[in-house]
Formats: C-alpha cells, sequence, structure tokens
C-alpha cells in the first residue's frame, strides 16, 4: 500500500500530467495500492468481512485485455475501469461460497470505486478541488456515505435514527454537549461528550455489556419506570454517555439504540437461539465438513467473519472454553494473528498471553469474567453463538 506521501505525490503528478497513457497508469496504481485498501477497511469494519482477502483466496481471474465498454487496454486486476468506470468481468474459482452479506460487500466495494474514478476525472479538470493533503480520509468517507446509502434503502427506520443521532453528535447538542470525531482506524467514527474527543474507544466492561445487551443500560442507569422510547434523544444520549463512561463506536452506539428503541436490525446482526436445535460443538467439527485443503480455507475464513458479527460476550462464550489450537486454526489458515484474536475477545495482546496459558476456561471462571451472575448464562450465550453460527455457515 502507498504511503500518504506517495499518494499526494502520485496524485500531483496526475493532475499536472499531458500524456493519456500516464494519466491511465497513475491513477491505476492509486486506485489498486491506495484507495482498495482503504476502501476494504471501511467495509470490513461495517461488513466484517474481507473483499480483497476474499479476491486473493479465491485466485479470481479477470481477463485482462480491452475493457468491454471504452476498449481501453487494462494493465491490472481492478475490477473497475479506471478510465470509464466499468465494472468488469470476473470469473470466481470453482470453489466460490457466497453469502447475501458478500455480495452486498463487493457490490459496494466496486460501487465506490466507480464513484472514485469519477471523482479523480472531475479533479483533472478542476485541480484545484483535489483534496491533495486530505485523500485518505476523502475516501474512507466516500465510502462511508455510500454504505449509507445502502442501508437507507434496505432500513430506512435505521438509517433515519442514524441521520438523527449525525446531526446531534455532529453539532455537538445543547451548549456543545457531544462530539463525533475519528479514530485510528479507515471509517471508524467515535462519539461522547465534547470533552471526550480524539480520546480512543472505551475499553470497559460496561462497554461491552452495552454491545450484547444494551437492556441492561435501562435497568442499571435510567430512573426507575423510564421507557427509552419515549425519551428524548439528547437526554438518551446523555445517559448512555454517562453509564459508559467513555467514547463509543458509532455503529455499537447505534446498533445497542435500535434494539431498545425496536428498530429492526439488519438480518446479519438478529441472533435468534430457538430457530435451530442443533449445535455445533467445536470448531474442529467446521473443518470436517470439508476435504480439499483450499475449501477448508475458506470454511475457516467465514467462520471467522461469522465470530466478528457476534456480540462481544457471546464471542467470548464460545471461544474461551476451546483449547489454544482450536484457536489457532484461525492462524494457521491466514484469517488474523494473536493480535487479532485479542481484538476478536476486546482484549489486549499482553491479556491474551496470560489468558492464553490457563484454556480451556471453565463456566464459572467466564461468568466472573463477563461480569454475569451465574455460569447458566455463560451457557445461555455460547448457545446462541453457535445456533446463529451454524445458521451462518449453512448458508455459504
Amino acid at each position: 500500500m502507498l504511503s500518504v506521501g506517495e499518494a499526494r505525490r502520485l496524485l500531483e503528478k496526475f493532475l499536472q500530467s499531458k500524456d493519456e497513457q500516464q494519466d491511465f497508469r497513475l491513477m491505476e496504481r492509486l486506485l489498486h495500492d491506495f484507495a482498495m485498501p482503504i476502501i476494504n477497511a471501511v467495509l470490513r469494519r461495517k461488513f466484517g468481512f474481507d473483499v480483497l482477502r476474499r479476491r486473493r483466496m479465491e485466485q479470481r481471474e479477470v481477463e485482462l485485455g480491452k475493457c468491454p465498454e471504452c476498449k481501453t487496454l487494462l494493465e491490472s486486476d481492478l475490477p473497475v475501469c479506471p478510465l470509464c468506470g466499468a465494472k468488469l468481468q470476473i470469473q470466481a474459482s470453482r470453489h466460490s461460497y457466497r453469502i447475501s452479506l458478500e455480495l452486498d460487500a463487493e457490490d459496494l466495494f466496486n460501487d465506490v470505486l466507480a464513484a472514485l474514478i469519477e471523482r479523480f476525472w472531475q479533479w483533472k479538470e478542476r485541480p484545484q478541488s483535489a483534496p491533495l493533503d486530505n485523500l485518505h480520509n476523502y475516501i474512507a468517507r466516500m465510502t462511508l456515505n455510500i454504505f449509507a446509502l445502502h442501508w437507507r434503502h434496505l432500513y430506512p427506520r435505521r438509517h433515519q435514527l442514524r441521520n438523527k443521532l449525525l446531526y446531534l453528535l455532529e453539532r455537538g447538542g445543547v451548549e456543545k454537549t457531544f462530539a463525533l470525531w475519528d479514530g485510528d482506524a479507515p471509517g471508524e467514527q467515535l462519539c461522547g461528550f465534547f470533552e471526550w474527543r480524539g480520546k480512543p474507544r472505551s475499553l470497559s466492561e460496561r462497554y461491552w455489556i452495552w454491545c450484547s445487551d444494551p437492556h441492561r443500560f435501562v435497568s442499571e442507569a435510567l430512573p426507575y419506570g423510564s421507557d427509552p422510547q419515549k425519551m428524548d434523544i439528547s437526554e438518551l444520549l446523555a445517559h448512555v454517555f454517562n453509564w459508559v463512561g467513555a467514547p463509543m463506536d458509532f455503529d455499537d452506539l447505534l446498533s445497542g439504540l435500535c434494539e431498545l428503541l425496536n428498530i429492526q436490525e439488519p438480518i446479519t446482526h438478529v441472533v435468534d437461539p430457538d430457530e435451530l436445535e442443533e449445535a455445533t460443538s467445536s470448531l474442529n467439527e467446521l473443518e470436517k465438513r470439508v476435504v480439499e485443503a483450499e475449501e477448508k480455507s475458506l470454511i475457516v475464513l467465514q467462520a471467522w467473519e461469522a465470530l466478528n458479527l457476534l456480540p462481544i460476550n457471546q464471542r467470548r462464550a464460545f471461544l474461551l472454553v476451546r483449547e489454544r489450537d482450536e484457536l489457532e486454526v484461525f492462524i494457521s489458515h491466514g484469517c488474523c494473528t494473536w493480535s487479532g484474536i485479542a481484538e476478536l475477545l476486546g482484549m489486549s495482546l499482553n491479556e491474551l498471553k496470560v489468558l492464553i496459558t490457563r484454556l480451556p476456561l471453565s463456566d464459572d471462571e467466564i461468568a466472573k469474567m463477563l461480569g454475569l451472575s451465574s455460569r447458566q448464562k455463560v451457557i445461555n450465550l455460547r448457545h446462541s453463538a453457535i445456533k446463529t453460527l451454524k445458521r451462518w455457515l449453512r448458508k455459504i
């Protein structure tokens, strides 16, 4: 991936160039080596799927040659023509598995590239409008905007709440009470009280409780008998931030409020513990479903991506009763490193290093870690996680 400075220099060169072939090569490199990793990082946060990694694993083959629309000679495997923005025909390998969420992620990935190509040519005509000093953030913001339009059509009530929150956070509310700011990761938006601006996301236990069971916030933080659905959104927001006590990821805030206000979530985030009676008891069973090495890697990747979509306490209840070698399945198949597993479990790498020597943990230990009153609640969390994982994996 190009550095920010290298991308700026290439964009400057593109804006000043008078050679059409050089324009094409410069844009191709900016898209492939700078824009695509940023777009992929943002969409991975939103969908839980790594579009670029999936493309590499499947060894997708683009028939290099001429763009079918503008007949331009192509020299890379970009899914969109850098000259006209036409989406190119891509042939997946024979071991290609898809669920609807992945298809949405790939479609949006290509939509953002097409929109960005159009912007490049507009900047070429008006160089003064190009975001030379802010290209990285511009691409991330464009991706977020196109993602928001996508959800707006599918989930209008959720989108309406999202806009209300953005309006309130970006304008600070009464007397600059609230704030919204960019986190360190591409596409990460953090929010909280105005004086918290610039601070990192909370890692407190209450934050994870909010992510897994926001109704506990109602019983612990709101005055007795309060109904979140009847409260002013600004007042409700102040209660949430006071209770969590530190900055929150905007998507986590939105998801929790959707549940409290009875606004339907996207189906990929709904946990239905009664939908299936059968359960998968260990990660090893996932591997038994396939024989060939490539298929095995795809199944493990799907399991990893599905785990990232589960609430944090379900992930912990599901994974912390595993042996160390079961967690290493994800590392051996290239899904992540130990840092990625630590992030999945909502802890630092040092905390994981200490914990890994004690695996598998008992349900009583996990209950204590999660602040739950009984081991049965851990069992219920794991049961819900297993059923949800199996439901998603059956769609492969």
